[in-house]
């Protein structure tokens, strides 16, 4: 039996084109919706679900089986050389959604995206036409993720949340996160924190700077501002020509230089385990002793926060749930489209967290 690839690699399409072929709304020219028709035809080739052949003459107005079941999966990277196979949060989060689209019968395309700069095309699966919903992951700017919006028919976006109340969000507990890390360090006697983040104002950054400030805030502890410390390129175009370890350096050294100064915190949370392993790096060139004399503290606790030196303490995020619970939403909504069913307001589900103790935070100095 003819498959839907049989018909791609003669028509010399991709397998998105041909299952928008058979659809009556599909915006495919005249001349290449027939030659795959027409093939399509010659081997026998039917779509699961229509009730009838496709001539071509004509397109049966039956939902297009393909494009009902696949569902896409944008990656908005911060700078180019942030890729998926590269990136240990959102590749464990990709391998928790491909688990449970497979589970659930669906094909998952994949696109990266640059979350600062819009691109001069929408990608492929978007143009073809070729998903029934997405997932958008990660931050993006509000003109970005826009253009995705108009688009595409079902949305959800994963580790950010819709601040307009439009679209399904699946997102860890940034807030209660960073409020329990904090708390940990204020119960050891640390009175002195530092809260290490990016110069980017992605959401779930600014939840878990919340979180940092309220626990200081419920212990009665003031913040000193001066230690809220951000690294990065300013985001002014300028980290377009840097790669991925070039940022890293500079960074390293923004670090190096705010831990020379005086009054240093004996202390610091961090926004993420990136940004923890810098403050490692940079006490180790330093001198500066870990956890004797500066206690750190990551977050996502991601698959190489173990195997640092010393073991990173951090707070354990279940990126393999975040992306299945993201794919059972967009899995829902699609359903209920299809069957018709009045659409109910967005769901904004919230994925607790774990602190993990290993070896990185003691008692403050004497």
């Amino acid at each position: 039996m003819a498959t839907i690839h049989d018909v791609a690699k003669l028509a010399g399409v991709s397998t998105a084109t041909v299952s928008r072929s058979f659809t009556e709304t599909s915006a495919l020219s005249y001349e290449t919706r027939g030659r795959v028709l027409e093939i399509a035809e010659r081997l026998n080739y039917r779509p699961r679900g229509l009730a009838s052949r496709t001539t071509r003459s004509r397109t049966v107005a039956a939902p297009n089986a393909s494009v009902s079941t696949t569902i896409g999966f944008e990656y908005f990277a911060y700078v180019p050389s942030d890729t998926l196979p590269s990136n240990g949060f959102y590749s464990a989060v990709l391998d928790g959604a491909q688990a449970e689209a497979a589970r659930l019968g669906m094909h998952m395309l994949l696109s990266t995206t640059h979350r600062h700069k819009p691109s001069q095309e929408l990608p492929p699966m978007v143009r073809e036409q070729a998903v029934a919903g997405m997932l958008l992951v990660g931050a993006a700017d509000a003109d970005i993720l826009e253009t995705f919006v108009q688009y595409v028919p079902h949305i959800v976006l994963l580790d950010n949340r819709d601040i307009r109340g439009r679209h399904d969000s699946v997102f860890s507990d940034g807030f209660g996160g960073a409020y329990e890390a904090t708390k940990h360090l204020l119960d050891l006697g640390h009175r002195h924190i530092g809260f290490l983040t990016s110069r980017a104002t992605e959401l779930t950054f600014r939840d878990r700077l919340n979180g940092f400030v309220c626990a200081h805030f419920h212990a009665g502890v003031a913040i000193n501002h001066d230690h809220i410390v951000a690294v990065g390129t300013p985001g002014d175009g300028e980290n377009e020509t840097l790669s991925g370890k070039e940022l890293r350096e500079r960074s390293m050294q923004e670090v190096v230089a705010f831990l020379k100064k005086p009054g240093r915190p004996t202390a610091f949370v961090c926004a993420n385990d990136d940004h923890a392993a810098l403050v490692l790096r940079a006490c180790r060139a330093l001198d500066i002793s870990i956890p004797g004399a500066m206690s750190v503290i990551g977050y996502d606790d991601a698959d190489t926060s173990a195997e640092l030196e010393p073991p990173l303490s951090s707070v354990r995020v279940d990126m393999r749930a975040m992306g299945e619970a993201a794919v059972r939403r967009l899995h829902a909504r699609i359903a209920a489209a299809r069957q018709g069913e009045a659409a109910h307001p967005p769901v904004f589900e919230q994925l607790p967290t774990k602190l993990v103790v290993r070896q990185t935070t003691a008692a403050p100095p004497v």
